[in-house]
């Protein structure tokens, strides 16, 4: 137990330490601000059939294959009366927006770079609740989804086996109580902050 303990606990620090970063980063994004790159901007055709009737998502993917953009499509706005759409399509490292004017068939796409930290915020928020049925359309986020699923499941399975290995070892017993005693502290401090 005690290696199994160890070597999923290596094996799951990485994934830590890149939410241990992203949480202060977007807890405190002027300690790690980054320089905004000045944005590429190019034009691409584009040809969409019934633009109005389509699904979101097969619209997005259709105007993505047309221009050549790679990325998880964060939405796509539609705009009926002025024959327009905006995608935002996210990739980490850099972001990319996507307007379609529908009556020209001109598509603008500026594409900016963005920093490290803003790419460990990325996968920090990644997939994310907000607009759960488009989440996941790119490939990197649907792998994601399951290192994030998998990172999880080490960490409870560290959890367990602390807790396991904590009773086990009449050493480390008292410094044991301590440890859980604060951390149980803590978590009443945040759910009282959170109640009160």
């Amino acid at each position: 137990m005690r290696d199994l303990h160890l070597y999923i606990g290596l094996a799951a620090s990485p994934f830590v330490l890149l939410y241990a970063v992203s949480t202060i980063a977007l807890n405190h994004p002027t300690w790690l601000a980054e320089r905004v790159s000045e944005p590429e901007v190019r034009t691409a055709a584009v040809l969409l059939r019934d633009p109005e009737d389509a699904d979101s998502l097969a619209l997005g993917r259709e105007v993505l294959r047309q221009t050549g953009v790679v990325g998880e499509i964060m939405f796509v706005r539609r705009e009926p009366e002025e024959r327009r759409l905006e995608i935002p399509v996210q990739l980490a490292g850099e972001k990319t927006t996507i307007k379609v004017d529908l009556a020209t068939g001109q598509a603008v796409i500026e594409r900016q770079q963005s920093s490290l930290i803003t790419s460990l915020t990325y996968f920090h928020k990644m997939p994310g609740p907000h607009v759960v049925a488009m989440r996941g359309n790119s490939l990197p986020v649907a792998l994601w989804r399951w290192i994030a699923d998998a990172a999880v499941c080490a960490i409870l399975f560290l959890a367990a086996t602390g807790v396991y290995l904590w009773t086990a070892l009449r050493a480390e017993r008292a410094l044991g109580v301590v440890c859980v005693g604060g951390g149980v502290a803590v978590f009443a401090l945040l759910v009282l902050g959170m109640v009160l």
